[in-house]
């Protein structure tokens, strides 16, 4: 798998971060922003799987795999339920457009949950932002903005599900050989989330 290279998506309609990965390598990265002002959801739909596809077109390396984040609406009070669903409506309405684009050019797509993403970028499925942000720079040695950093995450990911998901509970916490080489914040930062 390390020659082949694997799209990772962060989806969203107001953000969608993007990021091909091939092996150790970063081939590209982006965030593809749109605002209510660009047009209904539709056309801002179509903003985003122009940009992504664009990307595809111009990367060095075929994308073999495309991953993309799941996302889920549950929990919190009635408020908070309804205001997660609104969301998730318009996340998933990208999600479909960027699959069937996808899919219609012989990509094969993968679901990535958000926690298999942060394990697959930082070791922990419970990453911050920030975690994720310095373990993609750490990584890649690129300073990547939050959504293209969680879209790095979800493409190693996807290579992961392509060769059968760990089994729940397997892999616990970070390999400290895993650390060697990292900076000293990284490292820190790292050592502290798993002390939760």
């Amino acid at each position: 798998m390390a020659t082949d290279a694997i799209l990772g998506i962060d989806p969203g309609l107001a953000a969608c971060g993007w990021a091909i990965v091939s092996g150790e390598r970063l081939l590209a990265s982006g965030v593809v922003r749109t605002r209510p002002t660009d047009g209904s959801e539709t056309d801002r739909q179509a903003m985003i799987c122009a940009a992504v596809m664009q990307a595809l077109r111009e990367c060095p390396e075929a994308v073999t795999l495309a991953g993309v984040e799941t996302q889920h609406a549950q929990g919190g009070d009635l408020k908070t339920q309804r205001a997660r669903a609104a969301a998730a409506m318009a996340v998933a309405f990208v999600r479909g457009g960027l699959t069937g684009e996808l899919r219609a050019r012989g990509v094969p797509v993968v679901e990535v949950s958000p926690q298999e993403g942060k394990r697959a970028l930082t070791g922990r499925g419970d990453a911050t932002k920030e975690q994720m942000v310095a373990m993609a720079e750490a990584r890649f040695g690129a300073r990547l903005a939050e959504h293209a950093a969680d879209a790095c995450g979800v493409a190693l990911a996807a290579a992961q599900v392509l060769a059968g998901r760990q089994t729940r509970g397997q892999k616990r916490g970070v390999r400290r050989e895993a650390l060697a080489g990292l900076p000293e914040r990284v490292r820190e930062a790292v050592e502290k989330a798993e002390v939760r």
